[in-house]
């Protein structure tokens, strides 16, 4: 079984694989085009306890996900 949290991203990981700045994902949280989760997980970012959805990330920026081996998803 896969860990939950296997499908969540830091901001600065969200945003690389968004090709935006950190700014740029909370400006779409702002309004209402992504949803942030919290999360409990250590994080050494400027935004610790913000969480964002890979494929939440993946349809905004309109990317497919391909799955992968292990039945996880890529990009």
């Amino acid at each position: 079984m896969q860990d939950k949290d296997d499908d969540l991203l830091t901001t600065a990981e969200a945003a690389k694989l968004a090709g935006v700045s950190a700014r740029t994902l909370i400006r779409w949280r702002d309004d209402g085009k992504l949803e942030s989760v919290p999360i409990r997980r250590p994080v050494i970012e400027a935004r610790p306890g913000i969480g964002w959805r890979r494929a939440d990330v993946l349809r905004v920026v309109e990317k497919p996900v391909e799955p992968v081996s292990g039945g996880a998803a890529t990009v």
